[in-house]
């Protein structure tokens, strides 16, 4: 056991200190979602204000509730120390490593599985490099994994486990808006209890409250009543672009999201104006090419599934081109303009590739867990729940919340495909 232990502090510390290396030598640039939580963090504290932009320049409605309460509440109980917010960053990636490793430990105890998570875990770059950028990606992949870690454990009692599944939902929900969609079922998950330990266990509501409030504090800012302006910008300048992109090519993408409809919104009533426009836009572009979107959205699900995380690799070495979108490239057939972005740096193209190749084998394994829905019916579905809702983006940080439970159902996987070839072989 002490062999084990010491042999996971070995491999972690050497991870960690490697990527803090590397950081500290030459800082990755900060992303433009970090920047807006330390606004967002920066105007609670000084102006009352929710609002992830600068308050002395021309607002942008879209702002106001563009980042959730969440993690500006916890920069702000850092004092948006960035020393701080590094070590928690640290302390949420070793957290994770240890709540994935308890979700391994009720499905599969053997050895060889537990090496296999340990370097799985070490080689997840995407994870990796997000704890020099912004945490709050971290933090609810801590939150999911530990969901399901929590579910699976058979030495909780029922009532225990869903008041902590519960608290672990609305903080996700407080986090970040991907959790909006998942209260429509509520009601579902009410009727489910209440079958399983006969009482109705109203704290599954608590992430309706953290809605309510939510939107409640927007309200007072813009007019409307929303929980988040990110789910109408995604709509509209993601999946609406990215699909004719794909279809028509980039210049007609670029044309799209230029419109009038996308004008940053300056007012509250351009704001109300604004949200109705680019909702109307990007559904009837989608509504004339069904087809497209749903082709778009399907490989955006098996991207996220394959991506090792070049996004986050390129640009914690500073050479990510900000100005182009190379999903929109890749979906315009512009593969020569791929090439030459991803080909900057020889070095990180190959660990690139090797990731990717990496990447490949998971998913294979993977899909041989399918077969045993009814094992990982749970895990399986919240996977499934994430894939739907992030596409057609498909990047590995929007795959991030549930990479974990991914990475332990392949390691789960790995298993029970070396019984099976093992079982053929003796045959």
């Amino acid at each position: 056991m002490m062999t084990k232990f010491v042999f996971i502090l070995s491999v972690l510390a050497v991870v960690i200190c490697t990527t803090f290396v590397f950081h500290l030598a030459k800082p990755a640039p900060q992303l433009s979602d970090a920047k807006e939580y330390y606004l967002a963090s920066h105007n609670l504290l000084k102006n009352n204000t929710l609002y992830a932009g600068d308050l002395l320049t021309t607002k942008d409605f879209r702002l106001y509730s563009k980042r959730t309460l969440g993690y500006p509440v916890f920069l702000a109980f850092q004092w948006q120390n960035k020393r701080l917010v590094l070590l928690a960053s640290l302390l949420f990636f070793i957290l994770l490593f240890f709540v994935g490793l308890q979700f391994l430990r009720q499905h599969d105890t053997r050895s060889s599985s537990f090496l296999s998570y340990v370097l799985l875990f070490a080689l997840h770059v995407a994870l990796l490099v997000h704890t020099t950028f912004q945490i709050a990606d971290l933090a609810i992949t801590v939150i999911v994994t530990g969901i399901v870690a929590i579910h699976a454990n058979y030495r909780i009692t029922k009532p225990e486990k869903y008041r902590a599944m519960s608290i672990l939902w609305a903080l996700g929900l407080l986090l970040k808006p991907v959790f909006l969609p998942s209260l429509l079922l509520i009601p579902l998950a009410l009727i489910y209890v209440k079958l399983q330990t006969a009482r109705w266990r109203w704290i599954i509501c608590l992430p309706l409250l953290v809605w309510f409030v939510g939107s409640f504090i927007n309200f007072k800012n813009t007019g409307l009543y929303e929980y988040s302006s990110i789910s109408t910008i995604n709509f509209g300048q993601y999946n609406a672009k990215l699909m004719l992109a794909n279809d028509q090519g980039v210049e007609a993408a670029n044309h799209f999201t230029s419109s009038k409809a996308f004008e940053v919104p300056r007012t509250s009533a351009s704001y109300r104006q604004y949200k109705k426009s680019v909702r109307q836009a990007a559904l009837a572009a989608m509504q004339d090419h069904p087809l497209a979107y749903a082709k778009v959205h399907l490989i955006g699900m098996a991207k996220m599934l394959l991506d090792p995380g070049r996004f986050e690799l390129y640009t914690f070495f500073g050479i990510n081109d900000y100005r182009v979108s190379l999903t929109e490239l890749a979906y315009g057939g512009k593969w020569e303009d791929v090439k030459a972005v991803l080909q900057q740096n020889s070095g990180v193209f190959i660990t690139f590739l090797l990731l990717t190749f990496l990447a490949l084998i998971k998913l294979f394994t993977f899909m041989f867990s399918l077969h045993r829905f009814t094992k990982l019916i749970f895990p399986l579905t919240v996977i499934l729940y994430f894939l739907v809702i992030t596409g057609p983006v498909g990047a590995a940080r929007f795959m991030l919340p549930v990479s974990i439970v991914y990475l332990v159902i392949v390691v789960i996987s790995g298993g029970w495909l070396t019984t099976f070839l093992f079982k053929n072989k003796r045959k």
